[in-house]
């Protein structure tokens, strides 16, 4: 999941898409068939201080077929793709026979002879990633500082069988052989064992950052969220501003989107790395139920505003984490998009982004949609463009999804008098489909239409499958609001004039939607 890209005048926020993993793992735990996980796949990564730019991974696999794979998303560029850098892998039966395999660009590897039912894997990872320019930056991939690793487990893991089913359900054994000064931060489920964790589908595994080595760790409970915010020690300051971000935002977005699909949230943050490739700079992303963000020097006080944003955008993903995908097409103007306008929708109703900021502001109505009015391709419908949204179609992708959720947003408050808004609309997806990877683009039309009792297909269809351009300023009109243009360039939203007692209650409640206000002093 890419963080919004977000230009200030100081700062930039780029997708984060992978991070480095720099761990070692013990196998014989894993390989104890006493053991509850004797049936899962289990892989053991060891860090060993004085070469911190080397993991050493061992593994033991259930054979699916006769290919390895390490084709995961974000390396497409290399031509080894993430096997650029393993070293020395070698691949045995469980009584230590060696197998032979051949390379198959890019990243996986094809065994050869008849194979046992369990495979034994022993690889290096050498953690150079931030030695390669990737498209948005070094964090792309991953990073190592002073006695602390940052790594996605995309980076590290090969599994058995060609591009597994990443939502498949299985079960990973991950263990660490590290210092014993040094403490490991995942998503992932402690089993009670030290430096153990078990990932419940291979998306879970592939699509976590992990943090390994000399950390400072805070968590804190909102409702029935565990957040875990942890950074290097000389990043330590930035917890506390963190921490009074999710005391505020945290209670108020799980009333509005109801119960979180998952327990618990982990944010790191840290000190931008240098080096000859990059000098530092501000970024981040979000994978799955982690957050990471690298900066240039500690954020203070003075950096509330743009962290209220990162952080609120970040977490909404614990219910809106997958992008639905149908027939190749990533519905990432949906994930992406919405999430970015209930983010502002969350923090103007709590009095944190102010009105005017909300209608006319860069990261308001009126920017997103001029974003989206000069960054959108006339030959691609939101859906096409999200199959480029790193190669030059972000804000149409990113800015459209906001656009048209704005524009949902006023034609669902026309249709029920202002009772529905798109806080009840993506709760109510969250209830049905639990915010996870099996929505379809039908789904989010019919849930819709069942909410308003209108006819909406034809507007999903025309502004999200073709190329036509979204007219906001017609969905405005009908709730109240006026969009001023200057030539041909949007410039102002202002309350329209001459309007009916009707429309200026539908105004006010469409701006004031009971699906936000009703739960800011809400104790449930």
């Amino acid at each position: 999941m890419d963080i919004k890209m977000l230009f200030t005048k100081q700062f930039i926020i780029t997708p984060m898409l992978s991070l480095l993993l720099a761990v070692s793992f013990s196998l014989g735990a894993c390989a104890n068939e006493k053991t509850e996980y004797s049936d899962v796949d289990t892989f053991l990564i060891t860090v060993d201080p004085s070469y911190p730019r080397l993991l050493k991974v061992e593994a033991r696999l259930k054979t699916v077929d006769d290919i390895l794979s390490m084709e995961w998303e974000s390396a497409s560029f290399l031509e080894a793709g993430w096997a650029t850098f393993v070293d020395d892998l070698k691949v045995y039966t469980p009584e230590g026979i060696e197998i032979e395999f051949e390379t198959i660009l890019p990243a996986k590897w094809q065994l050869s002879g008849t194979l046992p039912e369990t495979l034994v894997l022993k690889y290096n990872i050498r953690l150079t990633h931030d030695y390669v320019e990737w498209e948005g930056g070094h964090d792309e991939a991953a990073y190592v500082l002073d006695d602390l690793l940052l790594f996605l487990g995309r980076a590290v893991f090969i599994t058995s069988g060609v591009q597994p089913e990443k939502y498949d359900g299985h079960q990973y054994l991950v263990e660490f052989q590290v210092p014993d000064n040094y403490q490991i931060t995942n998503q992932w489920d402690e089993t009670g064992e030290k430096n153990s964790y078990r990932a419940t589908s291979t998306m879970e595994l592939v699509n976590s950052a992990i943090l390994v080595g000399e950390q400072t760790v805070k968590e804190i409970e909102v409702g029935n969220v565990k957040i875990v915010i942890a950074t290097g020690n000389d990043f330590s300051g930035a917890i506390p501003l963190f921490e009074s971000i999710y005391q505020n935002i945290a209670p108020f977005a799980n009333r509005v989107m109801g119960i979180a699909p998952a327990s618990k949230y982990v944010v790191i943050a840290n000190s931008a790395p240098r080096n000859e490739i990059f000098d530092p700079y501000f970024s981040g992303g979000v994978l799955s139920r982690t957050m990471s963000i690298i900066a240039p020097a500690v954020p203070g006080p003075e950096m509330k505003g743009i962290m209220q944003y990162i952080l609120t955008h970040e977490y909404l993903h614990l219910w809106n984490i997958f992008a639905p995908v149908e027939e190749g097409l990533e519905e990432s103007w949906y994930t992406e998009g919405f999430t970015d306008y209930m983010a502002i929708r969350l923090l103007n109703a709590l009095g944190e982004f102010p009105d005017d900021q909300f209608l006319n502001g860069d990261q308001g109505i009126l920017g997103n949609y001029q974003k989206y009015l000069d960054g959108r391709d006339p030959e691609k419908s939101l859906r096409q463009a999200g199959l480029t949204k790193n190669q030059g179609s972000y804000d149409h992708v990113y800015s459209g999804g906001f656009t048209f959720a704005v524009a949902l947003d006023a034609e669902l408050a026309r249709l029920t008098n202002g009772t529905v808004s798109v806080a009840d609309y993506m709760r109510e997806l969250v209830s049905r489909f639990g915010g996870k990877e099996k929505i379809k683009f039908e789904d989010l039309i019919s849930v819709a239409e069942d909410l308003s009792g209108g006819s909406l297909r034809p507007m999903f269809e025309k502004y999200v499958q073709t190329p036509e351009a979204i007219p906001l300023e017609d969905y405005l009109h009908n709730v109240g609001l006026d969009l001023v243009f200057e030539g041909d360039e949007p410039a102002n939203i202002v309350e329209s004039q001459n309007m009916s007692e009707e429309i200026k209650n539908l105004r006010e409640k469409f701006l004031k939607p009971d699906g936000l206000t009703k739960y800011i002093s809400s104790e449930n």
